[in-house]
C-alpha cells in the first residue's frame, strides 16, 4: 500500500492493507535514510487509527517511532506520536497510559515553543481528567488550554469542548450548552462535520438533563445524518446510546433496548471498552425499568467488572447501587447492604458534585428501606 493510498483510506486498517503496513514498517525502521518515510506513514495513519478502527497491533510502532524520533532530536515528531499513542490507550479505556503519553507530549510541545500542540495535548487530558471524576484537574487543563489558543485557531473549538464537558459532568448545564455552542460555531465555519455531529450530541445531551427530550432528539437526529453520510459509525453508536437515554426517559424501554444493544455491538467491533462499559450498563438499566430484575443482573455485574478496570469510580458506584435495588427486589437484604456500602465507600473519594450528591442521597434512602 502507498502512501497517497494510506492517506486517502477510509475505514479500518483491518486485514491485508494493515498487515502490508506493519511489513514496511517492520523493514524501514531499520533504515536511517527510510525515516522521513517511516515519520510521514505513523504520522498519517496514527489519526486514522482512533477514527477508522484503532488496532492493538498499531501501539508498538508508535512506541518504536517515538523512539527514532528522539534518537534525531525531533522533537515535533516526538510529541505528536506521543499525543497519538496517548489517544488510542484512551480509546483502549487505559486512562492511566493515555494521562502518561499526554503529560509526555506536552512537555515536548513546551519544549519545541509549540502552543497549538501543548493546547491539544491539554485538551485531551482534560477529557481523561473527567472520566477519572478529577473535575477540578479537568477545569484547569481545560482553562490552560483555552488559553493557549489564537482565537482563529481550529483547535479552539477542542478546548471549549473540554470545558463544556467539565461543566457538564458538575450539573453545570448552562455554562456547558454555551461552551458547546461555541464549539459548535467554529467548527461549522471550518466545515468540520465529524465535530458539527459530535457538537450537536453534546447539547442534545444537555438538553437531556434539562428534559428538554424534543429539542434532544432534534439534535441527535441531525448529528446521525450527518455521521452516516460520513460512515462514521463509531461515533454513531454513541449517538445511539443517547437516543437510547431520550427512550429511557420517555418509558419506551423497548426502543432504548434495541438503540442500546446496536450501539455495544459497533463498540465491540472498534474494540471501545469505555463504550462496551456504558452499554453494559445501559442495558441492565433499561432491563431493570421494565422490571426484568433477573436479566439486568448480569449486566450490572458485568458493567461493575469493566468500569473497574477503566477506574470509574462514580459508574462503579451506580452500577452497585443498581445491583444493590436487584438483590433488594429479590429481599437478599444483606447483599443488597454490601453493595450500597460498598458504594458509599466509593463516593466518599469524589468530588461533591451534584450528581454524586443525589446519588449519595439515593443510597442513603435504600439502606434505610431494607429490613
Amino acid at each position: 500500500m502507498t502512501l497517497d493510498r494510506v492517506r486517502a483510506h477510509e475505514g479500518s486498517f483491518v486485514g491485508a492493507p494493515q498487515e502490508q503496513i506493519f511489513q514496511a514498517l517492520d523493514f524501514a525502521m531499520q533504515l536511517d535514510e527510510a525515516w522521513p518515510w517511516v515519520k510521514d506513514v505513523l504520522l498519517t495513519i496514527a489519526p486514522q487509527m482512533v477514527q477508522a478502527g484503532y488496532q492493538d497491533g498499531w501501539a508498538p510502532y508508535l512506541v518504536r517511532g517515538i523512539e527514532l524520533a528522539e534518537t534525531r532530536g525531533d522533537v515535533r515528531t516526538t510529541a505528536e506520536l506521543q499525543l497519538n499513542l496517548g489517544w488510542l490507550l484512551q480509546m483502549r479505556g487505559d486512562f492511566d497510559g493515555a494521562d502518561a503519553w499526554y503529560a509526555k507530549s506536552l512537555a515536548a510541545f513546551e519544549r519545541f515553543g509549540d502552543d497549538n500542540g501543548a493546547g491539544r495535548a491539554l485538551s485531551r487530558q482534560s477529557f481523561v481528567a473527567c472520566m477519572c471524576n478529577e473535575y477540578e484537574r479537568a477545569q484547569a487543563l481545560a482553562e490552560h488550554a483555552l488559553s493557549l489558543f489564537a482565537p482563529d485557531d481550529p483547535e479552539r473549538a477542542a478546548a471549549l469542548n473540554a470545558v463544556g464537558r467539565v461543566a457538564f459532568y458538575r450539573g453545570e448545564f448552562g455554562d456547558a450548552q454555551r461552551a458547546f455552542e461555541q464549539a459548535l460555531s467554529l467548527r461549522e465555519e471550518q466545515g468540520d462535520l465529524d465535530n458539527v455531529a459530535r457538537n450537536l450530541r453534546d447539547i442534545g445531551n444537555v438538553f437531556v438533563a434539562l428534559h428538554r427530550f424534543d429539542e434532544a432528539m432534534t439534535n441527535f437526529e441531525r448529528a446521525r445524518r450527518i455521521l452516516r453520510s460520513a460512515r462514521c459509525s463509531r461515533e454513531e453508536a454513541y449517538l445511539l446510546n443517547n437516543m437510547g437515554n431520550v427512550f429511557c426517559e420517555l418509558h419506551r424501554f423497548g426502543d432504548a433496548l434495541r438503540c442500546y444493544a446496536e450501539a455495544l455491538h459497533m463498540h465491540m467491533e472498534w474494540q471501545d471498552e469505555l463504550g462496551v462499559a456504558v452499554e453494559t450498563f445501559n442495558l441492565g438499566y433499561a432491563r431493570h425499568m421494565m422490571g426484568d430484575v433477573d436479566l439486568a443482573k448480569p449486566h450490572f455485574i458485568a458493567a461493575l467488572r469493566l468500569w473497574r478496570r477503566l477506574g470509574n469510580l462514580y459508574m462503579q458506584a451506580e452500577s452497585l447501587r443498581y445491583l444493590g435495588d436487584v438483590y433488594a427486589t429479590r429481599e437478599q437484604s444483606r447483599r443488597a447492604r454490601a453493595a450500597y456500602c460498598h458504594a458509599h465507600i466509593l463516593l466518599r473519594t469524589l468530588e461533591p458534585t451534584s450528581a454524586v450528591e443525589e446519588l449519595r442521597k439515593v443510597l442513603t434512602g435504600s439502606l434505610a428501606g431494607l429490613t
